[in-house]
């Protein structure tokens, strides 16, 4: 391991987490979950789609919340691994006849060591802290006595603590976030904010055990659509007659994205049509008021006159 990685670990290390004292409720371990992604968020990394912005996000939060936050259903997660030495003996095929392809086959390699490292290092500072947030003696049955916690990921220690140091979520518990992913749209707020509420509580249910696939927000999503009256008969028919393979959660926020920003947009510029109008109104009246003042102010004068 570099000197840069191991500068990468201290500094990540530096960042600061709420301790957690006694046994931990569901919600702190929400809340420290929360800031560890953040965290490791700002290690920048091109090994991942969208890595220069989220940076090692996948790593707390895992291949399925990352899909939706990335908006790409095709991605795949696998864990960087170690690619040894590059073998400059034994290159094989064209790579070996050609000087270009060689240099391109060295430097891909020495990238992928790169990424291999810093993982490692950004992951090693996630486990420590979350350790270091948690009293130890909660965490007995996780530790190993000779490698300590690094047999384990973050996200492997978070799942063992909710599921074995947090108290398990009651019936009304999950009855509650049942509730709350069936909640209706409340149309004053963005769609898109909308439809995070809905992945927030598909993340809720999963951690407390209660199943919730991307087809039951679709579904309920789509439900939702289909009774806000904000979209046509003949664009909710056009959904509804998708395949079930195609009525996919990110479609389905593709598809009624596209129509939520286009009707909002046409609300603006008819907004801006109307206030235009009205202001033009306005002034005409102004105008013909103007005029009848005026016309009245020259009558009295040549009556006056003509005394």
């Amino acid at each position: 391991m570099s000197d840069k990685t191991v500068d990468l670990t201290a500094m990540l290390l530096t960042k600061p987490v709420t301790r957690i004292h006694g046994r931990p409720e569901r919600d702190q371990v929400d809340v420290l979950e929360k800031e560890l992604a953040r965290i490791v968020s700002t290690a920048k990394t091109t090994r991942f789609p969208q890595g220069n912005k989220y940076g090692h996000l996948v790593m707390i939060v895992g291949e399925a919340k990352y899909r939706n936050i990335i908006d790409d259903q095709a991605f795949t997660f696998e864990t960087p691994t170690d690619g040894g030495a590059y073998d400059t003996v034994n290159i094989k095929e064209d790579i070996a006849k050609n000087a270009a392809s060689k240099a391109l086959a060295e430097a891909n390699h020495k990238r992928k060591q790169r990424e291999y490292y810093q993982w490692t290092a950004v992951e090693s500072a996630a486990r420590q802290l979350i350790v270091g947030a948690i009293d130890e003696e909660l965490l007995v049955d996780l530790v190993d006595e000779w490698v300590q916690y690094e047999g384990h990921t973050p996200a492997e220690i978070f799942t063992f603590i909710r599921d074995n140091v947090c108290l398990a979520p009651t019936t009304d518990d999950q009855l509650a976030l049942l509730a709350k992913l069936a909640e209706p749209w409340d149309q004053t707020e963005n769609l898109l904010s909308y439809f995070k509420k809905l992945d927030l509580a598909q993340d809720a249910m999963k951690k407390a055990h209660v199943p919730c696939t991307d087809v039951a927000k679709a579904i309920q999503a789509g439900s939702q659509m289909a009774a806000s009256g904000l979209f046509s008969e003949l664009q909710i028919i056009d959904w509804e007659e998708n395949s079930h393979m195609d009525k996919t959660w990110g479609n389905l926020k593709r598809y009624f994205t596209k129509l939520y920003k286009s009707k909002m947009q046409y609300a603006k510029s008819e907004a801006r049509r109307t206030g235009f109008e009205s202001a033009a109104a306005m002034q005409q009246s102004k105008d013909q008021e103007m005029e009848k003042q005026l016309t009245h102010f020259m009558e009295t004068v040549t009556a006056a006159h003509h005394k």
